[in-house]
Formats: C-alpha cells, structure tokens, sequence
C-alpha cells in the first residue's frame, strides 16, 4: 500500500512541478481528479477505516488547498472592447476592436474615415473628387497621396474590366438618380449623351506632380466602386500600427477581419439573403484575416412602370446591369481588388464568374437568380449553409 501510495503523490507532484508546460485548463482539471481521490486513497491505506484525526486534517487540508486553486472556477480577465457605430462614404460603419489599443485604433480610423470622405466623396462639395470633374476638360488638380493612388488604381482596374468597370460612369449614374430621392429612367437621347463621356482613358494622370485631369468637359469620376474596398487596406494598417489583432469594420456591404475572437474562434458573418428582408441570411462565413465585399441588385433600386431597375449600372449599356446574378461576393486580402472584382463578376454574370472559383489571390460566392449558391472550394470549409433556406441549392463539392 506505500507503494500504492507513493506512486500517488508522483503524480500529484508532476502537475505542480512542471505546471510551467501544461495548459492551464489541463492542469486545474488534473489536480481537480486527484483531489478528489485523494481522500479515497488515505482511507484505503487504513484498510477501509476511519483515518486517524492528524491525517485526515491533512488530507482535508490538501483537498481544500486544491479545491481553491485548481477545481473552482478561475475569475476570467475582461479584455477591452472599443465598438461604435458612424455614417460616412453614404453608409454606416461598425467598428469593434479588442485589447488595450482598441479605444485609439477606433478613434485614429475615425479620424481617417473622415478625412477620406472629403477627399473621395462624390457629392460633397470642395472635395478632390469634386474639384477635379468640375474642372474637368479644363486643367489639372493637384490631389493627396491617397486619392491620386485610388484613382491611379481605379484607372488601371477600369481598363482591365473590358468596359463592364469604370469609375467614370458618374454622368450616367447621376441620370438615374438610383441613389438619391427621386430616381428615374433618364430618357434615350440624354442617356446616349452620358455615355460619350463614360471611358477611364480619359483619366490623365500626372504622375510627378500628383495631380490629375479628365480629359473632356462633363466627364465625372465616382470612386465608389472601389474606394470603401481600398480603404478597408488602409484600416488594417492602422489598426496593425496601434496594436490590434483582434477586430473587425464593417463599411457597409464590405467588412474586413482582423485575427480571430479573445476565445480563439474565427469571427463569423452572415451572407445575406438577396431576396429575403434585411436579417436573413443565406448561411454565416468566416473570413480570418480577409475582407469581403459584395454587389447585389437588391440594395438600392426603384420601379417604375412595373419594371425594377437596380442601382449597379453596366457602363457598356448605360443601364442597370442585365445578368442572370443577385449577389456575388469576393472574398480576398486586397480589399480594392474585392470591391472592384464583385461589381465586374456581377455585371459580366454567372457564366464568367463561376470560371474564376478556384483563383489562388481571391474566392467567390456566387447567387444565381434560380437561387443556386456556388462557392469557391477555398470557402466551403468556411462556409456554414442556412438550413432553414431549403429554397436555395448550395453547391458544396469543393
């Protein structure tokens, strides 16, 4: 029975000794057991009877200094969360960060928020973007650092698009109003006018002076399309440069993911449903360390004459985009290219972008307007679909 005894107290002294290795779950649920056999072993060592006072005070003793240190619960440490919500760019914005560097991450990115918005914004005036379409045909605009690098790129992504992108189709999206108050079906003849002016070539950049010109009168840039993705890049800086890795902003329908919850689990979002109210959703997607950004016909639109007309204008046609998707989501760390490449696969449809799912630099989620959802094999692992949503298919073979 010593025996039995002594190779007892080795193993009550391994999780004490060395606790320095061991989790500290493992350990309080190790010394937990023990303890609470303990007692039973010092009675088994008196055959069964009752222990002599001294060493059942010291058995007790033991079970009560084990008990207070390893089987109650542990006080949890609260960890800082700064979180709020704002409106800018013409959409709300939630940030929610963790740790101690929350609070000055929040307010540093507020502060840059607001100062991109009157950079960028196309309907404020006094802003770069504003300055340089009213003197547009005329002469060059100095810009910042931030928006002659915006525009630069927008440039090159609009070229690249083949037509069906570009961040000059502000003559023609301000015809129809899908935005504002009063939207309407601008008539043909007006409409053919705007769309003369639609064409990124004519975006003239100087790149030694930082400064930029649209080459003809009437010209206008919108940057939306691009500008809430590019922006995401510059937040994960900021929030990196202040010591967060735990958080996520949501700019609207684009969100980036920084790290993973203080439990260690992935952040989760919802994919929305296009044809459900505002809080169903498709199925939730985790996006460690990603952005995302999504293009769909059913944010803003309006109807007339018993026609829906949607707000993502083709700049091929000059009107809402005829395609046979409701939604298309880009998943990817460069959070330009996602705003950029999920109003283009939007616009050029299902059959172009289902051809680009197993892309290395970015994933897709695509909905079809039979309600079928394709997902690129990198984001099924990710992807958990709404069971209750059996009038979807979920094509999940990746």
């Amino acid at each position: 029975m010593l025996v039995y005894w002594g190779l007892w107290r080795i193993l009550l002294e391994i999780p004490l000794r060395y606790r320095s290795i061991f989790h500290p779950l493992f350990l309080r649920e190790m010394l937990c057991f023990l303890t609470k056999n303990s007692i039973l072993i010092l009675y088994k060592m008196r055959g069964g009877t009752p222990m002599q006072p001294k060493k059942k005070a010291a058995a007790l003793l033991l079970a009560f200094v084990c008990f207070l240190g390893a089987c109650t619960p542990q006080p949890r440490q609260e960890i800082p969360v700064k979180s709020g919500m704002t409106f800018a760019f013409d959409t709300v914005i939630e940030q929610t960060w963790y740790g101690e560097a929350g609070e000055t991450a929040y307010l540093d990115i507020a502060k840059k928020l607001g100062a991109m918005e009157s950079k960028l914004s196309l309907y404020r005036q006094g802003s770069e973007i504003d300055r340089l379409n009213q003197a547009a045909g005329k002469e060059y605009v100095p810009l910042s650092e931030d928006t002659f690098q915006i525009l630069k790129q927008a440039k090159e992504w609009s070229i690249a698009s083949g037509g069906v992108f570009d961040v000059t189709i502000a003559p023609v999206t301000t015809l129809w109003g899908i935005t504002g108050e009063d939207p309407k079906v601008p008539g043909e003849e007006e409409l053919q006018s705007a769309l003369s002016l639609v064409g990124a070539e004519g975006i003239l950049l100087d790149e030694a002076t930082h400064s930029a010109m649209l080459a003809r009168e009437g010209m206008a840039v919108d940057l939306g399309g691009v500008a809430k993705g590019m922006l995401l890049d510059q937040i994960r800086g900021i929030a990196q440069e202040d010591g967060v890795d735990s958080g996520f902003v949501s700019l609207g329908g684009n969100i980036l993911a920084i790290g993973q919850k203080p439990d260690g689990k992935d952040f989760v979002f919802g994919l929305r449903d296009p044809r459900g109210d505002g809080g169903e959703y498709l199925g939730t997607l985790s996006i460690p360390g990603l952005t995302m950004a999504t293009t769909g016909d059913y944010e803003r639109f309006f109807e007339q004459d018993g026609v829906r007309y949607h707000h993502v204008i083709d700049p091929r046609t000059g009107y809402p985009a005829k395609t046979d998707l409701i939604s298309l989501t880009v998943i990817s760390a460069d959070g330009g290219l996602a705003d950029y490449l999920s109003t283009t696969f939007f616009i050029y449809g299902k059959e172009v972008a289902l051809q680009y799912l197993d892309e290395e630099e970015f994933s897709l989620i695509a909905v079809d307007e039979e309600k079928n959802v394709y997902l690129s094999p990198a984001l099924v692992p990710k992807f958990t679909p709404n069971e209750q949503k059996t009038e979807y298919t979920f094509h999940l073979e990746g």
